[in-house]
């Protein structure tokens, strides 16, 4: 109750009578009763949690409080248990996919219903986000239960997941059924672009019958031809040209045209290139990255590193004295160009120790190797750099991660977080006497990036949730591919003073098995690019074959547009209890900015909601648009009311 005490301003303290997985006590207020009768300087009040926070506004003054800014996660008076970022990490990757899933694509094309008078699948979107939510008490997408909790959340992903990409098919049948697709040789496909920036994409698409053998070609429906490939005789690629934000296009796919390699994809022994970098295989087994924009090289990339893992699914505890395990050098082991697409594959290796011995303090002599295949992909026309790496997992005791020299002189790493840009320091303070060590290693989200004012290095992830930027001269970024320990708690380690739950021995969280890691870079430091980065490698455009056929929608449109790019636009949904489609935007900045959001259809009315979707303020549309301030650091939630009736015109 001191400690407490001496940290409430108020003088009041809140004590929860139950809390975590802990039940209330019926007893307390036969407790409370008893303990007023002997306790002198202090009274207890039974009540809710609004009572508290009124009784706290009562006896304080705002003006005088201290202000506390932050992430507010430091352990130095509490355990902060930061390395659940990193246990069971295909945990992280399947609530990442089912997330993207429901908010990048089953939510948006759902509310781009509502403009054709189509009723969006509220019915599916609900029971798709209930077994999800289902996964998020914080010990069930921590990683930190027995191992039967975390089989149950493979289902629940699985059920959610097959949920979302139904209602994600099925709306994208039906816009493109409302889509005008005129007649013309060849496959028609109408290809959809989920992200709030328009541009030329690369798209994927399953045809329903195979085409000729030998080279394609696409054709917009202004009759410019553009790339395409076939992948195999009924699945080809297509660069779609100039898709609006939130917003399709229409192609026809032929047989013939030209097969010869991309002008500006290249590749040769040991490098591939686009118009932004040159990727090459260093003399040293790591890879070389040029930035031709600015001709900046970052060397030493995509080097793998392991270290012994002592710990528990809440604290890495790193095995004392104990020196890192590096790869050997990679070897590169194909080069394929197309045309639109280079691709680099390289195989590493690592000889990691099998597990801890009998005294957990060291590991076994036994090395178990493992090979690591690497594939680096570059695509046409874009400034980034995309990684998917596979291996099986088969030492216990352990954690895996990929380092990224920068070069990059700064303090701080700025992590694109849920509604926010972090600053964090790389430099950690020493902890002494603090309930936990401090963490060198950080959540991960969107992406995370470091800048000098003239030079930026970005990590874009697509499931990693955890990084870590070395407090070293090369002020390298390393990824946590897989963390392995076999226990739920432990109260022999050197990083935590005690146990931070049940001792139970969790095997399935050695994480043995096949793994696979996704991730991009960049080399910038602009909002508006990182964003859009992000975006597309996260929300790859989508496509659906088409006959033709009459519709209300011209052959290619865009339903929506925010303004200014530096925006995020974390939501696009139907209202949950009216027929507005909802929008959400967050300035990552300090710097207030005013936006603009444009629609492709017309706006009987705009509101401005709070984020349990009530009305604030109702908001006049200039035409099919609509202006709003955004203050730095702010969420703005719209709700947007298409007039009835529309016609697609």
């Amino acid at each position: 109750m001191d400690f407490l005490a001496a940290r409430a301003a108020s003088g009041c303290v809140l004590l929860l009578n139950g809390d975590d997985h802990a039940f209330p006590d019926p007893g307390i207020p036969e407790f409370i009763t008893a303990a007023n009768t002997q306790l002198e300087s202090v009274h207890i009040v039974q009540g809710s949690l609004e009572e508290f926070f009124a009784a706290v506004r009562d006896r304080v003054d705002r003006s005088e409080l201290a202000v506390i800014a932050g992430e507010l996660n430091s352990p130095n008076d509490t355990r902060a248990l930061q390395s659940v970022y990193s246990a069971r990490m295909p945990l992280k990757q399947a609530n990442r996919a089912v997330e993207t899933e429901l908010l990048g694509w089953a939510e948006p094309t759902s509310a781009l219903l509502i403009p054709l008078g189509v009723h969006p699948p509220r019915g599916e979107l609900r029971t798709a986000w209930k077994w999800l939510l289902r996964n998020h008490p914080h010990d069930s997408i921590g990683g930190c239960s027995v191992d039967q909790v975390h089989r149950e959340m493979e289902t629940r992903f699985a059920w959610s997941e097959q949920i979302a990409r139904g209602v994600s098919a099925e709306n994208l049948k039906t816009i493109a059924a409302a889509v005008e697709v005129p007649a013309g040789a060849g496959s028609g496909v109408v290809a959809f672009n989920p992200t709030n920036f328009p541009g030329d994409r690369v798209i994927e698409v399953e045809l329903p019958e195979p085409l000729p053998a030998g080279p394609v070609h696409g054709i917009t429906v202004d009759g410019r031809t553009v790339p395409a490939e076939a992948v195999t005789p009924t699945r080809v690629r297509l660069l779609g040209a100039d898709i609006p934000a939130f917003g399709y296009a229409t192609y026809r796919i032929l047989p013939g045209g030209s097969d010869s390699a991309s002008d500006e994809l290249k590749g040769e022994k040991g490098a591939i290139e686009n118009a932004h970098y040159r990727v090459a295989m260093a003399a040293d087994g790591t890879i070389e990255i040029l930035d031709k924009e600015t001709g900046e090289v970052y060397s030493g990339g995509l080097r793998f590193e392991d270290r012994g893992d002592r710990g528990d699914e809440y604290t890495f505890d790193p095995i004392a004295d104990e020196e890192p395990i590096f790869s050997a050098p990679g070897v590169v082991t194909g080069i394929s160009v197309s045309r639109l697409r280079a691709v680099m594959q390289i195989r590493s290796t690592i000889e990691i120790p099998a597990e801890l011995d009998s005294s957990r303090d060291s590991r076994v002599t036994e090395r178990i190797r493992h090979e690591i295949e690497t594939e680096i992909s570059l695509y046409p026309g874009e400034k980034r750099i995309d990684f998917r790496i596979e291996f099986a997992n088969a030492a216990k005791d352990h954690r895996l991660r990929v380092l990224f020299p920068t070069g990059i002189r700064t303090d701080v790493s700025r992590a694109a977080e849920h509604f926010d840009l972090v600053k964090r320091p790389i430099q950690i303070p020493a902890g002494d006497g603090w309930s936990e060590a401090p963490y060198s290693t950080k959540h991960l989200d969107r992406f995370v990036y470091l800048a000098d004012g003239k030079r930026g290095f970005a990590v874009l992830s697509g499931g990693v949730s955890e990084y870590e930027v070395l407090d070293d001269q090369a002020r390298t970024v390393a990824l946590t591919l897989v963390r392995s320990i076999g226990w739920l708690a432990r109260r022999d380690l050197v990083r935590r003073v005690d146990e931070a739950g049940p001792i139970i021995p969790t095997p399935e969280a050695q994480c043995l098995g096949p793994h696979i890691v996704e991730f991009a870079l960049t080399t910038t430091f602009d909002l508006p690019a990182l964003l859009r980065q992000s975006a597309l490698f996260n929300l790859p455009a989508r496509a659906v074959p088409v006959r033709p056929h009459p519709g209300i929608l011209p052959p290619r449109a865009g339903f929506l547009s925010v303004l200014p790019k530096s925006l995020a636009v974390t939501a696009v949904k139907p209202a949950e209890d009216a027929d507005l489609i909802v929008v959400r935007v967050v300035n990552l900045s300090e710097e207030p900015v005013q936006g603009r959001l444009e629609t492709g259809f017309p706006l009987d009315r705009a509101v401005r909601l709070n984020l349990n979707e009530e009305p604030l303020e109702v908001l006049q549309p200039n035409g099919d648009a609509v202006a709003f301030p955004v203050p730095g650091k702010r969420i703005v939630t719209l709700g947007l009311s298409p007039k009835e009736g529309w016609d697609g015109g």
